[in-house]
């Protein structure tokens, strides 16, 4: 009787005792079978995270670089349409960026407003946008082109003023004009030349200089001069800054 007793005490304690290890079995393959399921989900979150950061650490930069190169491109071409053309580009590269597998989520693109560069990023509920408006390649061209087909009236000292007319704020206009202008009636008459350049004073970030573009104008000038020659030799400095 002593015997069974104690067989079944030992029968209870090894049930107990498997009980107990099966149970932290089971335990321990649940919290690793989440675990490996979290690790899983856990991986391409933090590629793709860690993607994003990168993108956002570099776009900005890599934004202002393309818009003030293109800039550069449309004033030495005298063409717009090679500034307006970043939009393009900058909208081409988000789609191929959104074919990598970490970021197929990007979402977003680019556009001008007049001549600034607003862009957009979305991913999942991130966002990183911006606006460059810094850089005005499509003000600097026509204003260029108004100065070297300007006509001017009225004295040696107003020619600086004529000039300074066409010349917006934020801009600067230096050199010379030169040419020889020859007697009609009470005025002298002909076309100046010489050499002038345009400039933006706001310095470019990325490519850290100005925007600028220097040209050979034919401005038209009729001047009332005190001279009794039939023809004179006109220089005029040229120095304006707004």
């Amino acid at each position: 009787m002593a015997i069974k007793t104690l067989y079944g005490v030992y029968s209870v304690a090894a049930t107990a005792i498997f009980a107990i290890v099966l149970a932290a079995f089971v335990a321990i393959y649940s919290v690793y079978y989440l675990y490996d399921k979290a690790l899983r989900a856990y991986l391409p979150v933090k590629i793709a995270l860690d993607a994003w950061q990168e993108l956002t650490s570099q776009l900005p930069n890599a934004t202002i670089c393309l818009v003030e190169s293109d800039a550069v491109k449309a004033v030495s071409a005298s063409d717009p349409a090679i500034y307006l053309s970043a939009s393009a580009t900058f909208n081409a590269t988000l789609r191929e960026l959104s074919r990598y597998p970490p970021l197929r989520s990007l979402r977003g693109g680019a556009h001008f407003a007049g001549e600034a560069f607003d862009y957009v990023v979305h991913y999942l509920n991130r966002t990183v946008e911006g606006r460059i408006d810094w850089v005005k390649p499509i003000t600097l061209l026509r204003v260029a082109e108004a100065v070297s087909t300007a006509s001017i009236q009225g004295g040696l000292d107003d020619v600086g003023q004529e000039l300074a007319a066409y010349v917006p704020p934020g801009f600067s206009l230096e050199g010379y004009l030169e040419g020889v202008l020859h007697q009609q009636g009470d005025r002298f008459v002909g076309t100046l030349s010489g050499s002038l350049t345009l400039t933006e004073r706001q310095r470019m970030r990325c490519l850290g200089y100005y925007l600028n573009k220097t040209f050979v104008p034919h401005i038209y000038a009729s001047l009332s001069i005190d001279d009794n020659s039939t023809a004179i030799y006109i220089y005029i400095p040229v120095d304006i800054v707004k």
